[in-house]
């Protein structure tokens, strides 16, 4: 099972598809099963968005994998799925400046925007999946297209990933 996480807007769903698509991988859209079967525990009226209950998720997706054979988990919450659960981080990561044109693209409130502007600048998410998992690729999507990302994913899956450092937008 193979966690594809990032701040929103740096093209998770959009490549999780592509890679599945290319490797007969199911797709499971995190944030989609978590409204879908109600696996919150309640609804932030300020961000506009449900509260996952990890433990339901947790469940769920260890129930689904099961079924499966290669699973992709696309979500912004993938990465704080136990170790147990999770063989491979990637994490899509995105310069906060193109990031910031993305989420506003989508018509997102500002504060909603600057607030995942601020997470991806400090790489809050890299951070939260450093702290659980070992196995962990960080891909920029900046300048990259859908297909390239894709294909990053796909080396980093068979263990060939992008060379380089971690991502680090404060310097």
């Amino acid at each position: 099972m193979i966690a594809l996480t990032g701040t929103p807007g740096t093209g998770k769903t959009t490549v999780a598809k592509i890679v599945a698509k290319r490797t007969g991988w199911t797709h499971l859209d995190l944030n989609k099963e978590i409204v879908r079967r109600k696996l919150y525990s309640g609804y932030d009226h300020k961000r506009k968005s449900y509260i996952a209950d990890m433990k339901k998720v947790t469940a769920f997706v260890k129930e689904f994998v099961a079924k499966e054979n290669g699973v992709i988990v696309d979500g912004h919450l993938s990465h704080n799925l136990p170790a147990n659960v999770v063989d491979e981080v990637i994490i899509l990561r995105c310069s906060p400046a193109v990031l910031k044109k993305r989420l506003e693209g989508k018509k997102w409130p500002k504060e909603k925007v600057a607030e995942n502007v601020e997470a991806e600048r400090i790489g809050i998410v890299a951070w939260e999946a450093r702290k659980n998992h070992r196995n962990i690729t960080e891909i920029d999507t900046t300048r990259a297209g859908q297909e390239a990302v894709a294909t990053k994913v796909e080396k980093a899956l068979k263990g060939r990933p992008p060379k380089g450092k971690d991502i680090e937008w404060l310097k």
